[in-house]
C-alpha cells in the first residue's frame, strides 16, 4: 500500500516536471501542439487520480471483505456451538424454577387450607356443619318430570 502511493506521488511529480517544461516550451510550439500536449496532460492526471481511487477502494474492500469474513465466521461458530446450549439451559432453568414454585406452593397452600379447616370449625358458627342441615333450604325443582 506504501509503496504503491509512492509510486503514484513519484508519476505525478514527473507529470508536474513534464508541464512545467511544456510550458517553458511554449512559445516555440504552434497551436495545434500545445493543445494536444495540454489536452494529453490534463487526461494523464485524470488517469492518475483515477487509478489512485480505484487502487484505494480495491483496498478497502479486500480490507473489509477479510474483516468481515473472519467476524462473519467467528460469529456463526459462536452462534450455533454456545447460543443453543444457552437456549436449552435457560429452558431447563427456568422450567425447573417454575416447577419448584408451583409445588411449594401447592404444598403450602394445602397445609394452610388444612390447618385453618381444623382449628376454626369449632370457632367459627358460619362454617358449613353436618348436623345443622336446617340452616340451609335446598330447593330441587321438579318440574322437569
Amino acid at each position: 500500500m506504501v509503496m504503491v502511493m509512492s509510486i503514484m506521488m513519484l508519476m505525478m511529480m514527473m507529470l508536474m516536471n513534464m508541464m512545467m517544461m511544456l510550458m517553458k516550451m511554449m512559445p516555440m510550439m504552434t497551436m495545434m501542439m500545445r493543445m494536444m500536449m495540454m489536452t494529453m496532460m490534463i487526461m494523464m492526471t485524470m488517469m492518475m487520480t483515477m487509478m489512485m481511487n480505484m487502487l484505494m477502494m480495491m483496498m478497502t474492500m479486500m480490507i473489509m471483505n477479510e474483516y468481515d469474513d473472519n467476524d462473519d465466521n467467528d460469529n456463526d461458530d459462536y452462534g450455533d456451538e454456545d447460543e443453543d446450549d444457552n437456549d436449552e439451559d435457560d429452558y431447563d432453568d427456568y422450567d425447573e424454577d417454575a416447577d419448584n414454585e408451583d409445588d411449594d406452593d401447592d404444598y403450602d397452600d394445602d397445609d394452610d387450607a388444612d390447618n385453618e379447616d381444623d382449628e376454626d370449625d369449632d370457632d367459627n358458627d358460619n362454617d358449613y356443619d353436618d348436623d345443622n342441615d336446617d340452616d340451609y333450604d335446598v330447593v330441587y325443582d321438579d318440574d322437569d318430570d
